[in-house]
């Protein structure tokens, strides 16, 4: 598996997080009615009840909140 660098800056992130966040709240508020938390997003990925696409994304979102302190 080949090794890929990206560079990119705090507004880079800052964007990245948010596109991520607004695609989980949208979607969950489509199917529950009501807005998600990033405290719940932490509890369903903790309980295992994210998919593996949601998976992928909430682990990248993690990663942003690493590189950025947070």
């Amino acid at each position: 598996m080949p090794l890929t660098i990206r560079r990119t800056n705090n507004a880079q992130l800052r964007e990245r997080k948010s596109d991520i966040l607004s695609r989980f709240i949208s979607e969950y508020s489509a199917i529950e009615g009501s807005a998600l938390t990033e405290r719940d997003l932490r509890d369903l990925a903790s309980m295992g009840r994210l998919s593996t696409e949601e998976r992928a994304l909430y682990d990248e979102l993690r990663r942003i909140d690493l590189l950025l302190g947070e």
